[in-house]
């Protein structure tokens, strides 16, 4: 199996406070893997480390099995990895059409019109707010505004934060549609703190405790054990949504 990113050992600080303290894990190239932990575990720390906001201070980050700890994040962003915060970044004045078409002209590859098009498909409730302001949309749409964003430059790698923070449970069901959607064509490092949710869409997982890992393996072990998620996501049942 060939595993799209690597990390080895990966420390990171954010000013004097040391958040990452030995975080190494792979990802499986076309595969979903959900990244958990309790809050201030050093999830969202280790999406920005990869992505070069944050620098690594020891440890190795490789991509291919090329060492990218040490680039830009716009060189990272050219490697083929594209990064949806959990802030869903979008232009409030700007329409929902404005939107994507921005992004698609930002994209590594050049201007690609038709993308746009593919995006309408799969989101429907843009195409529905087409000329709308996207300040004005939902929550829910404001997030499948942002996470087609991201998808409309069709980059291999994809780190998504929290996607399902704030959602309704309908566009919780489809967030999971879309992910699901995206195996075998797209390589996925997902955060995620619905269980329900990693367990629809994630074939491996990755635990992260203190800055550290500390579990990995198949999403369905996880699943299985709730000793697992009392302990380390304070969570009692593997069933239903959050």
């Amino acid at each position: 199996m060939k595993h799209v990113l690597e990390l080895d050992g990966v420390h990171a600080n954010i000013g004097q406070f040391q958040i990452l303290q030995g975080v190494s894990f792979r990802v499986p190239e076309h595969q979903v893997t959900v990244l958990m932990g309790r809050n201030g575990a050093g999830k969202t720390t280790t999406l920005r480390t990869i992505m070069g906001y944050v620098r690594p201070r020891a440890g190795h980050i490789r991509m291919n099995g090329a060492a990218i700890g040490d680039l830009s994040t716009h060189q990272i962003a050219r490697r083929g990895i594209a990064y949806l915060p959990e802030e869903n970044h979008v232009f409030h004045r700007l329409t929902v059409a404005e939107n994507l078409q921005m992004a698609d002209r930002r994209a590594r590859d050049g201007h690609h019109p038709e993308r746009v098009e593919r995006m309408m498909d799969l989101f429907g409730d843009l195409r529905r707010a087409w000329c709308r302001p996207a300040g004005s949309l939902s929550g829910g749409q404001k997030q499948m505004l942002a996470m087609a964003s991201a998808l409309i430059s069709e980059q291999p790698v994809l780190l998504i934060d929290e996607p399902s923070k704030g959602l309704s449970p309908g566009y919780v069901h489809r967030l999971v549609e879309i992910l699901q959607g995206l195996k075998g064509s797209r390589t996925v490092l997902l955060v995620e703190q619905n269980v329900w949710l990693a367990g629809q869409v994630a074939d491996t997982f990755v635990m992260l405790d203190d800055g550290r890992t500390v579990l990995s393996g198949n999403m369905q072990e996880l699943l299985q054990r709730e000793d697992w998620q009392q302990q380390f996501l304070g969570v009692h049942a593997t069933r239903g949504e959050r």
